[in-house]
């Protein structure tokens, strides 16, 4: 008859394959060289690339003092179809790094290989793509988890000052159909690992808001899994603020209110109506000398019957502008303009924003949005020659309060996420940590301008900018802001821009209203998301996985 320990420990291994496709605890001991081909506790062989004997097991826990090169040692195990919320955990430490950890697009595990899963370099913490999500502590035991989306990942640590299970990222991308489970390392690593498991049971963390624009409310349906009620599903019911949003098509969009015009029809000659010899009237001239001209064409021609005349600038090397200071720094705007005729050159609406619009070589309804970083409007020629006929020019504020679309929920620490189709000229993205939706004073703006991705934060009204940094657009990509506790992080299209950035003020930071910022109605929104960033234990459920 078996000894009672005997008999507890063959109970425990068949409780362990019931719950597990794999779980490896390195319970006996291998010598370094010889763990090609030896059985994980429950999940089959183990299948290793060793040629200098650098990976061993022992004390049970997997041992790499260090390796050959890249990718020698490495580990892996039996591979899995790609299921929506299958994951992946491991216990390890390491005192200078290891090279991958996740489910990998190939075999053997590679940096190149891997689809879903963590790197450690230099002390710092990647994921796939190489996305810096945290520094990192040599010798301290973190718990790590990797959960596949249907298409992408989300990934999880615990432990050092990682008190709860954290989510660090949110990824869209990789929807590779067979994932190899796997741990590389190369000659400048050293690491232990213990627990590797892939549970039978499938899991997701829920949203705690979720919308794919189908309702009025908040529909629980921004993500794939949650399609229906199913895994994952969640964050549904909460209600929008935001009067002049509406649903278009499954997607969001914004017609902020807009205040009288300040420039409009004959209210400071925005029609060129009024001229003095070649200046027109309340508009004045910078750099009109030699061959930079401005002049008055079309008289008693005046666009669609509006006013009498159109304006033409022109110049061969000399920048011309026409301007007028009557912004107030710091509030938004909308600025139209008709440009009725492109002889070569290209036209810039600039100060109107805290950037610049440039229309190269078209015609049509010049539209721009912005804040105001300087008082004057300035519309200026650029390149070489410039030749342009422009007329009804509209300036109007825009009601901050009404840039935002915005719900409250239960925690300031959050991943926001949402998909934009942008038009170039204007402004699109997140709010984070509003402090009102009525009366907005303190927040958080992370958003789409010119060229560029930005996070912005404003305390009492005054606006400076945090992040900034050139990007590519792509229609209908997602912005994500990460947010947890003073530290923000910003992502345009899966990559990071910019660095992680600090933001303390206290009128911002413990605020928990987020949702969505837009300038213009021509700019749409779908799949918005907020998860918790875990720091209230939001996700214990990993546990118990």
């Amino acid at each position: 008859m078996p000894n009672p320990i005997v008999r507890r420990r063959i109970g425990k291994e068949l409780a362990d394959s019931g719950k597990y496709y794999l779980y490896d605890k390195f319970t006996t001991d291998v010598a370094a060289g010889s763990v090609n081909g030896t059985l994980a506790d429950v999940g089959g062989a183990r299948t290793v690339t060793d040629t200098a004997s650098h990976l061993s097991i022992a004390g049970g826990q997997l041992v790499s003092d260090g390796g050959a090169g890249a990718s020698d040692p490495s580990i892996s195990w039996q591979s899995k179809t790609r299921v929506a919320g299958r994951s992946m955990f491991m216990v390890g430490t390491t005192s200078t790094r290891f090279n991958t950890f996740g489910f990998h697009s190939a075999l053997p595990p590679t940096n190149g290989a891997l689809a879903a899963g963590f790197r450690i370099i230099s002390n710092v913490l990647y994921t796939f793509p190489a996305v810096n999500v945290g520094a990192w502590v040599n010798g301290t035991a973190y718990k790590y988890a990797v959960v596949l989306r249907s298409s992408g990942y989300f990934v999880f640590i615990k432990g050092g000052l990682f008190t709860n299970w954290t989510l660090l990222n949110v990824i869209a991308t990789d929807s590779t159909a067979t994932v190899h489970p796997g741990i590389d390392n190369d000659a400048a690593g050293a690491f232990t690992a213990d627990n590797i498991r892939i549970p039978k049971r499938l899991w997701l963390p829920s949203p705690l808001a979720s919308d794919g624009f189908s309702t009025a409310l908040t529909d629980g349906l921004g993500h794939a899994e949650g399609v229906a009620g199913g895994l994952g599903a969640g964050g549904a019911g909460l209600t929008w603020t935001g009067a002049t949003w509406s649903l278009s098509a499954g997607k969001a969009l914004n017609t902020p209110t807009e205040g009288a015009g300040i420039i409009e029809g004959a209210t400071l000659n925005g029609n060129f109506a009024a001229w003095t010899a070649d200046d027109p009237d309340d508009w004045a001239m910078v750099n009109q000398t030699g061959e930079a001209e401005c002049s008055e064409v079309g008289t008693g021609e005046g666009h669609g019957g509006v006013g009498t005349g159109m304006c033409n600038l022109y110049r061969t090397t000399t920048i011309l502008s026409i301007t007028q200071a009557i912004l107030t720094i710091g509030n938004w705007y909308r600025a139209d303009m008709l440009v009725d005729t492109v002889v070569s050159g290209s036209l810039l609406m600039s100060d109107v924003l805290n950037g610049i619009y440039n229309l190269t070589n078209s015609t049509g309804t010049l539209v721009t949005t912005g804040r105001a970083a300087h008082a004057s409007v300035r519309i200026r020629t650029q390149d070489n020659p410039t030749d342009i006929t422009i007329d009804d020019v509209i300036v109007k504020e825009l009601t901050l309060s009404t840039l935002f679309k915005s719900l409250t929920v239960s925690t300031q620490n959050a991943i926001a996420t949402t998909e934009i189709v942008w038009l170039k000229g204007t402004q699109a993205g997140l709010v984070l940590n509003l402090d009102s939706a009525a009366t907005p004073a303190n927040f958080i703006i992370a958003y789409l301008s010119g060229a560029t991705c930005k996070l912005d934060k404003c305390v009492a009204g005054v606006y400076t900018n945090v992040i900034s940094a050139v990007v590519t657009y792509v229609s209908g990509a997602q912005i994500r802001v990460i947010k947890d506790g003073t530290s923000y992080r910003l992502f345009y299209n899966n990559l990071a821009v910019g660095a992680v950035s600090t933001v303390s003020d206290a009128g911002i930071v413990d605020n928990k209203i987020h949702g969505l910022f837009s300038t213009f109605v021509d700019n749409t929104f779908d799949n918005f998301t907020v998860y918790a960033r875990g720091n209230s234990g939001e996700y214990s459920a990993l546990d118990g996985m």
